[in-house]
């Protein structure tokens, strides 16, 4: 009796097992579930290929780029926020393989150093390009670092499949897009539900490739639009930069600062107004800070100084990656420890033959989706 009742159980209970198996098997194929290792694999054999999974936030992002960074083990990396993820490993066409951009989104200073301190040190990079926002510096807008990287107990696949569900039902994502790892406007590779619906994750290099979708704000920007401003600068936020120095300085590490344009009216705005002090005083601090310590520091956040165009910025903070090319040529010229990364000749050239600001190396067939597929 007790045989055959657990065997009617097991029976009843086989369908949703196999659901359960089969939503667990799909979320592998997408990437959402899927451990960085075979992430990396598949990214590997298509560079390209985007990784965004659902529910991934600033932890998960900085878990992502330091399990790739100690896997690559490369010889120059970017960190920082998402205003330096437009670097690229074609941008140093001399090694790309010894390239790595662990810059993640939304990152604060205390985060960067965070995820520095878990850089690979056996051996550890030759150059540090590291992405300086003095924009954060504002005591007085709410900042959430990131206090430790996450560890496998909190991983929560219960939570991804309840989040993959709701997205994919929310916002419709097409099954070919799914079957076959494409972002549902273009076609392009990608991993992770989120890469498929948006379009927009972090590349094999680690860069990351942004929506098409540009915003253009910065012509009718008003200080009603920027965080209350402070008379001094966060001291944390320089702290924090301080440790990231004193540990490059400790493995002896090449350290090259690199403030990025921001756009021309917010760039004024926050330059220039009497309450928002704290930025050009950072900005000063920052550079004392790297010449005391005889690493570079290249500040382009007057964009206008600079005689770059804000048609090349993606929104008031993001370059485009062409703007990111001038950018790294820029400092190329003046750097001669990256002359063994980057071929001064070819980026010209790559700058000069851009079609647009966002085709400077995604040349790839855009598929556009039926109308009814948007979102």
């Amino acid at each position: 009796m007790v045989t055959s009742f657990f065997f009617r159980l097991g029976l009843f209970l086989l369908p949703f097992a196999a659901l359960v198996a089969g939503i667990f098997a799909l979320l592998f194929h997408t990437g959402d579930l899927m451990p960085y290792n075979a992430v990396l694999d598949l990214q590997a054999d298509e560079p390209s290929m985007v990784y965004l999974p659902v529910g991934a936030g600033v932890p998960e992002h900085n878990q992502y780029k330091v399990f790739a960074a100690v896997h690559r083990k490369p010889e120059i990396v970017v960190v920082g926020s998402s205003r330096v993820t437009a670097f690229r490993r074609e941008m140093f066409a001399r090694q790309p393989e010894a390239f790595y951009n662990a810059a993640t989104l939304a990152s604060v200073p205390e985060t960067v150093a965070l995820l520095v301190s878990h850089l690979p040190t056996d051996p550890p990079p030759r150059i540090l390009m590291l992405g300086i926002d003095p924009d954060f510096f504002n005591a007085n807008a709410a900042y959430a670092p990131l206090e430790r990287l996450p560890s496998s107990a909190d991983f929560q696949p219960v939570e991804v499949v309840r989040s993959a569900i709701k997205r994919f039902f929310r916002r419709r994502i097409p099954l070919l897009s799914i079957l076959n790892r494409a972002d549902r406007g273009y076609g392009w590779p990608a991993l992770g539900l989120a890469a498929m619906d948006m379009g927009e994750g972090f590349r094999g290099d680690g860069s990351y490739r942004f929506s098409m979708l540009h915003e253009n704000p910065d012509l009718t920007l008003t200080l009603m639009d920027i965080p209350q401003g402070a008379s001094q600068p966060n001291p944390v936020r320089l702290a924090a930069y301080d440790r990231i120095l004193t540990w490059a300085t400790e493995h002896n590490i090449y350290v090259i600062g690199v403030v990025t344009p921001y756009g021309a009216g917010y760039y004024d705005l926050i330059q220039n107004s009497p309450d928002h002090t704290f930025f050009p005083q950072a900005r000063a601090q920052i550079a004392v800070m790297f010449a005391e310590y005889g690493f570079p520091y290249y500040d382009f956040a007057d964009l206008v100084a600079v005689g770059w165009s804000m048609g090349e910025m993606r929104d008031i903070v993001h370059m485009s990656d062409l703007l990111a090319a001038r950018v790294i040529l820029e400092i190329a010229r003046q750097e001669p420890r990256l002359s063994t990364y980057v071929d001064v000749e070819q980026l010209e050239h790559d700058i000069a033959q851009a079609p647009n600001p966002d085709n400077l190396y995604d040349r790839l067939p855009i598929i556009t989706p039926p109308e009814a597929d948007q979102p």
